[in-house]
This record gives structure tokens, sequence and C-alpha cells, in this order.
């Protein structure tokens, strides 16, 4: 997705576009080295899961 390093575009690692691509880096790591679109959405399942549970949690105590 981004171009190689040393091929004339390398972003600022606090712009909005270094940010993009250091999380995109980070992710595309993450699924090669942990088995593939599996281990993805497993991540994405877990960390979606802990504030979806607090914020349940919320507001049943709420009612």
């Amino acid at each position: 997705m981004w171009p190689d390093s040393g091929s004339g575009f390398e972003a600022d690692p606090f712009s909005p576009a270094g940010s993009v691509q250091r999380e995109g880096l980070f992710f595309q790591g993450l699924v090669r080295r942990r088995g593939g679109r599996a281990g993805l959405w497993i991540l994405i399942g877990i960390v979606m899961l802990i504030p979806m549970t607090y914020l349940v949690g919320a507001i049943v105590k709420h009612l």
C-alpha cells in the first residue's frame, strides 16, 4: 500500500499520513505473524469486546 523506503515519499512520523502508515505496517505485521486474517479478527474482537462489555454494564447499571 505504501511506497518503498527511499522512493521519494517519506511521511513525517508526526503527520496524519505518517500515523496511518505506522498503523498499517503494524497491522500488516500482525496478520503475517499471528496466523493471517483469523488472527487479525480475533485481535479486533478482543479489542472491541472490552469497551462494549463496559458500555453494556454501565447502561444496565443505569437502568
